[in-house]
């Protein structure tokens, strides 16, 4: 779950307790999502957006935070098996290339803002 303390934690939700916090926005967590068992990510109002290894060595940790947009990032999904994310803010949408750690190639990342969901 997201918080507006700017941390992410992940909950045992059999027996309803916190097991990790994860610590890395500078403002409110707005949108967190997962990528399978062992990768999540996790979007804030600081403009920013973060990979999480959720199954490192010594407990979960962050691979990497990504920060084009110029505003809050209010979407946020994964995609092909973590190879792919797609963010979303008042600025546009851009398709992250998650191996690379940059923008999708051919990808346009101005454009009118667009609404990013995810199906279950």
């Amino acid at each position: 779950s997201g918080h507006a303390d700017g941390v992410v934690r992940l909950w045992d939700l059999a027996r309803g307790v916190e097991v990790s916090a994860l610590r890395g926005h500078a403002g409110p967590v707005l949108r967190v999502t997962f990528g399978g068992a062992d990768l999540a990510a996790s979007a804030g109002s600081d403009g920013t957006w973060r990979l999480w290894d959720l199954a490192a060595d010594g407990g979960p940790k962050e691979l990497r935070a990504f920060a084009r947009h110029g505003d809050r990032v209010l979407g946020l999904a994964l995609a092909r098996a973590g190879e792919l994310a797609l963010t979303a803010s008042s600025d546009g949408a851009i398709v992250w290339d998650l191996a690379a750690g940059r923008l999708a190639p051919h990808v346009d990342p101005t454009g009118a803002p667009v609404e990013v969901g995810r199906a279950p």
